[in-house]
């Protein structure tokens, strides 16, 4: 874990508990994908970590695994096809839609799953789209909820496959220097104007370009008000900036 510089001071033991309670968490997020290249390969290589290991497995786990890993490919190649680079598929037209700016979510969001399912080719091809394509300067109000745990997440989880070294990097593919972790500090910057309540319970809606509507309902929900504790404590931990957390 590192801290971020400027003499801002380094993670508190709640970050670095965060942190590793972070990883395991956010690569249970969900698959998406046309694109810069095509889907995954059938016979992409099984690498990373956890998913290269069956020592541990029950003998029903090991049985199922190559299924759970074509139907990640399934649906991610499904996505590329049919969607991309929109932020979601329609899956009985099969078109894509866009509802949360445009910038590609599913996208985010599916990243760190491709590389634990050891597709880290299409991994390194799609993180280097994000890093290349993706902004959050847009003129919309979109969910806090579901931008934190899907875009800020995502991006967080896949910085954290290049610098747990799951996914290695590859100079000819995607010469990775931590531009994903950047967007998320842009996002996570964007989205703190809805933590300015007198509960500290978030607002349930932020506009990326001009922050917090003056109208904006006070009204949330409970996940709301709890579930930014991963990815907020997390962005301090890499950063070394409390506001995150706080």
């Amino acid at each position: 874990m590192r801290s971020g510089g400027d003499g801002k001071k380094g993670p508190g033991p709640a970050a670095c508990i965060c942190l590793l309670v972070a990883l395991p968490l956010v690569t249970a997020m969900c698959v998406r994908g046309g694109g810069p290249g095509g889907g995954v390969g059938e016979d992409e290589g099984e690498g990373g970590g956890a998913w290269r290991s069956t020592d541990a497995l029950h003998p029903i786990e090991a049985e199922m695994r190559p299924y759970v890993r074509e139907m990640i490919g399934h649906a991610f190649n499904s996505y590329i096809k049919y969607a991309f680079p929109r932020d979601e598929l329609r899956p009985v037209n099969g078109a894509g839609k866009n509802t949360m700016g445009g910038y590609g979510w599913t996208l985010i969001d599916a990243l760190d799953t491709l590389a634990v399912a050891g597709f880290h080719t299409e991994f390194r091809r799609y993180a280097r789209w994000v890093e290349e394509n993706v902004s959050f300067d847009i003129d919309i109000s979109v969910s806090v909820f579901e931008t934190t745990i899907r875009a800020l997440g995502g991006l967080l989880a896949a910085h954290f496959m290049y610098e747990e070294g799951v996914v290695e990097i590859v100079a000819s593919e995607h010469n990775y220097t931590g531009g994903l972790m950047r967007l998320a500090v842009d996002l996570g910057n964007r989205l703190l104007p809805c933590f300015n309540t007198s509960t500290g319970i978030p607002y349930g809606a932020v506009n990326l370009r001009h922050g917090l509507d003056p109208t904006e309902t006070t009204i949330t929900s409970t996940a709301d008000g709890g579930t930014f504790l991963v990815e907020m404590t997390a962005l301090s931990g890499l950063t070394g900036d409390e506001r995150y957390e706080r």
